[in-house]
This record gives C-alpha cells, structure tokens and sequence, in this order.
C-alpha cells in the first residue's frame, strides 16, 4: 500500500513537473513572438516617421512652388511660368548619370544625393577609383550610402554662414574598400556616454540610420567610425570587396 502511493506520488510529481517545463518553453516562445512583434512595429513606426518627415518637405516645396507661379499668373508673365517649369523640372526629374565607381546602382545614388545636395547650394564632391564589384548587395549599398549621405546633406542645411560642404572619397587597395564621407557642421553634435548624439529634431531616426548602416558593414566584416570636430564630421567605413 505504501509502495503504491509513493508510486503514485511520484507519478503526480513527474507530470507536473512535465507540465510545468511545457509551459515555460510555450510562455518563451510567446515571449519570443512579442518580442519580435514590437520590433516590427517600432521598425513599422520609424518608417511612417521617416515617410511622414519626406511627405512634409514634399508638400513644403510644392507649397513654395505654386506662391512663385501664382505670382507669375498675377503678372500674366507666361514666359516666367514656362522658364520656372523648366526649373524645377530639371530639379525633380533630372538625375545626372556620372560613371563614378562603375557599380550602376551605386552610382545612381551618388549621382541622386550629388543633385539634391547642389540644388541646396552645397559643394558635393566625388573622389572615386573604379570599383564595379562589391560584397554589399543593393539593398546593403542603398542603406549605407542612402543613409550616410542624407545625414550629411541635412547637416549641411542647418549651416547658416559658413561654407557647406560634402566630400566622398572611395579607394580600393588589394581586397579591401575604404570610404570616407567628410560634411561640413554647424556645430559638433554632443557626446553622451561615449558616443555622439545626434542634434535632429528626430534623433531617433538619425539614430535608426546609423545603426543599420553599422548593422550592415559589422554583417560584412567590415569596420565602422565616425568623428566631429569644430566644423566638420566624418565618417569612415572599411569592408572586404569582391574580386571582379
């Protein structure tokens, strides 16, 4: 009789402790879903800010586009309106397409940030040696560069006196790829624990952008830094290239 209950107990015992080990793996795994759920959504979230910020400098152009052309009607100058139209065509619809790396994709953006950056009255230069070949994939080229470059062109606009300036200098020696983006500042960003904070009005989405550019060079092997002085920030990375 005793053997039997200790049997039994035993047996309870062992059940529970089996439900209580399923349990805690299927609340892991819930555990696990929300995590990756409310990443989604903050990812989700810093999109629509990010479409939301280009929405409002979209309809802050337009804006400034139909005062002058209402002007223009006002003085029944259709010669105006047609040279203006002609303006801002060349503006949004023209992009330049300059070999600069022999990478096509690349250089579509280089060419794309070098005709926004001008248009705003900021020297962009490009110090390039023919690299048609690298280990980012488009996407990867696209966030780097995508990301880098708007960075230094937004800095570049809050500069009210002094020079604006964008300088891209890339080379390739044996397998590696070196890039450096220098911009001209305002004023230095602060540096907080280290590390450099952003002075945007949303610097969570500077933050965002930088972040994924590291995420992207560290998934490459590659090396990442940056720096700020008076009046200038640069930005270095290093990744391996591809033969080709």
């Amino acid at each position: 009789m005793v053997e039997t209950l200790y049997l039994a107990a035993l047996t309870l015992i062992s059940v529970i402790v089996i439900l209580l080990i399923v349990k805690n793996r299927m609340i892991q795994k819930e555990n696990d879903f929300l995590t990756l759920h409310d990443q989604m959504t903050e990812q989700n979230y810093r999109l629509l800010r990010q479409s939301a910020e280009l929405n409002r400098h979209l309809v802050h152009d337009v804006k400034h586009h139909l005062l002058i052309l209402r002007e223009y009607v006002k003085e029944d100058n259709l010669e105006g309106i047609g040279m203006y139209l002609d303006e801002i065509e060349d503006e949004y619809m023209y992009v330049p397409r300059k070999v600069w790396t022999g990478n096509g994709f690349l250089d579509f953006i280089l060419n794309q940030k070098k005709s926004k950056a001008e248009a705003r009255g900021i020297t962009f230069d490009i110090c390039s040696e023919t690299i048609p070949v690298w280990k980012f994939t488009d996407s990867e080229i696209s966030v780097v560069f995508g990301n880098l470059l708007d960075n230094a062109i937004e800095a570049c606009e809050k500069i009210e006196s002094q020079e604006k300036s964008i300088h891209v200098y890339m080379k390739k020696r044996g397998n590696i790829i070196t890039v450096k983006i220098r911009n001209s500042i305002a004023s230095p960003p602060v540096r907080m624990k280290g590390r450099l904070n952003s002075d945007k009005n949303s610097p969570g989405m500077h933050g965002y952008g930088l972040k994924s550019v590291k995420r992207v060079v560290s998934k490459q092997g590659g090396y990442f830094d940056c720096h700020a002085d008076k009046d200038e920030f640069w930005v270095a990375v290093s990744v391996f290239g591809l033969d080709g």
